[in-house]
């Protein structure tokens, strides 16, 4: 360590009589790296006031600088105890840069010492600012890496949680006049944009499910049930709890679309992360797998019952085969709707590895009658329509026994055998696991509507608002109002999400690169009235 002579009182109130101006303040604190001069500053009250953030004239928001604390970033090296002191006494303030300052000296000094400033950074999250690409998951790596793990959990916890939808009162209030609107439909939101939320989880949670899986993984258990419950309104809770609305928000629980980053759903990377991190209780903590399985058992809704699955097919074993007996003989829908991506898949790799030891044959016999005797005629008169013809229903009916009965292959016997065999003859290829809810074919063939991703999408595509005038873009914003799903296409929302998506990618490939139309934009941005467009 370097050392520093301490000043004497004359020579501190010299210096500072002769710092009056911000541009002085910022020279002479931004080259002070004495950090005997802490005290005296502090003694004086310079770590008193810290700046807030100022709302201008003409609509703009600016963050100060606050020069004093650059001098706390220049000696938290050598004097990291004094620095913490200092900062925890600091009065609140709503400036987000203050926060982002205590980062700088948070992956600073030594993470022991870090974490005593961990409330300072939590109340920064759950406040209203958050400046662009926020370090936090630096500041997990950091705790991470030097076992600061409780620390780590805290913060962990605060960042995935979801937000209730900001329009929720007024979409209450039209859901009331109106139960059949649409656009009434929740949208709880992360705090981050979806890009900075799935960096914090890939490089801080998931590195934090290494090193702790199993409370890890119980911290993003509770996120998603409460990001599930989020997205109900309290009158229709109950009956989207466990009927498999979920999957039309949740692909495979075990990896996320080809995407990139910043239009990644935020609700998939979580549940994505928390199946990576439950994955990690199986082959890190296999004492927590017991308690893991209940804990995903006490969630009602099938987003739970299907990580289960996937953790089954992962582990075949001893521990995990009454639970997959279980789940085979208490699912009641074998003759009504095709099995989902997940349970089929457990099935099919338990059958081949278990083989007659996992059911009796009275257990498989009563499952595949079940099969046989679907689908409903009447169903799929419902469904088909005016399409519905005997024919196309006996064609449909044995495509559903084969895709049914494909799991089973392993396991098959006698009649059940053959006639699985005959079905795929008639086939063109044999099935696969991705032939499967979600992304599996759709039943279009027969005239039903198949699994469908819900899609935003928006009133005008890309090429219509190519054509319209930066003016005309601009009031198309401001007066459109959403009109919720498509008549035709009911998993398509046509609404502010999916034309705010349209506008980003215009404004991407299309005005950055002219600069009049550039110049329009950064003039007129302020007169955006949805902030839905600004965040695009």
């Amino acid at each position: 360590m370097k050392s520093w002579t301490k000043p004497t009182d004359d020579l501190v109130q010299k210096a500072l009589e002769s710092v009056k101006t911000e541009v002085e303040r910022q020279y002479f604190f931004s080259r002070l790296k004495n950090p005997h001069w802490i005290e005296p500053l502090k003694a004086r009250g310079f770590f008193d006031h810290p700046p807030k953030v100022k709302f201008l004239p003409d609509g703009y928001v600016q963050y100060p600088f606050w020069p004093e604390f650059q001098f706390l970033k220049n000696v938290a090296n050598e004097a990291s105890e004094q620095v913490v002191e200092v900062i925890l006494g600091i009065p609140e303030t709503d400036n987000p840069r203050f926060c982002d300052d205590v980062i700088d000296i948070v992956l600073t000094i030594e993470a022991s010492l870090s974490t005593k400033l961990k409330e300072v950074i939590l109340k920064y999250v759950q406040g209203e600012s958050l400046f662009l690409n926020p370090r936090f998951d630096e500041v997990l790596s950091h705790w991470i890496s030097s076992d600061q793990i409780e620390s780590a959990l805290t913060l962990a916890e605060v960042l995935i949680a979801f937000r209730p939808d900001p329009q929720k009162a007024d979409k209450q209030a039209r859901r009331r006049a109106n139960p059949e609107d649409w656009t009434t439909r929740l949208e709880p939101r992360p705090r981050f944009r979806e890009w900075e939320y799935h960096q914090i989880l890939e490089k801080g949670v998931k590195p934090l499910a290494e090193r702790e899986p199993y409370q890890t993984a119980r911290i993003l258990l509770d996120a998603t049930a409460t990001v599930i419950r989020l997205m109900f309104h309290r009158d229709n809770l109950e009956e989207n709890s466990s009927n498999g609305s979920t999957f039309l928000w949740f692909k495979r629980v075990n990896e996320l679309d080809s995407e990139p980053p910043d239009s990644m759903d935020a609700k998939d990377v979580l549940v994505h992360t928390l199946t990576f991190a439950s994955e990690k209780v199986y082959e890190r903590k296999p004492e927590a797998v017991s308690a893991l399985d209940q804990a995903l058992r006490n969630q009602r809704w099938d987003i739970f019952t299907r990580i289960r699955q996937h953790l089954y097919a992962l582990h075949l074993n001893e521990q995990t085969k009454p639970w997959i007996r279980e789940m085979i003989l208490v699912h009641e829908d074998y003759d009504k709707w095709r099995h989902r991506f997940e349970f089929q898949r457990m099935i099919r790799l338990s059958c081949e590895k278990f083989g007659t030891d996992l059911l009796t044959e009275i257990e498989k016999e009563r499952i595949f009658e079940a099969i046989l005797n679907g689908p409903s005629e009447q169903s799929s008169r419902d469904r088909m329509r005016a399409r519905f013809t005997q024919g196309l229903f006996e064609e449909w009916k044995r495509y559903f026994h084969r895709m049914q009965l494909n799991p089973f292959a392993s396991v098959l016997f006698s009649r059940y055998d053959e006639y699985f065999k005959e079905l795929n003859a008639e086939a063109e290829k044999p099935s696969t696991d991705d032939d499967y809810e979600p992304y599996g074919l759709d039943y279009e063939p027969y005239g039903l509507e198949g699994a469908k991703r819900v899609e935003e999408r928006s009133p005008k595509p890309a090429e219509e608002l190519e054509k319209m005038s930066d003016e005309e873009i601009l009031s198309f914003l401001n007066e459109w109002e959403s009109v919720g799903h498509d008549p035709d296409e009911w998993w398509v929302h046509i609404n502010f999400e999916g034309l705010a998506q349209t506008f980003q990618a215009l404004f991407k490939e299309s005005i950055i690169s002219d600069e009049s139309r550039l110049h329009f934009w950064l003039e007129n941005w302020n007169q955006l009235a949805r902030p839905i467009y600004i965040k695009a």
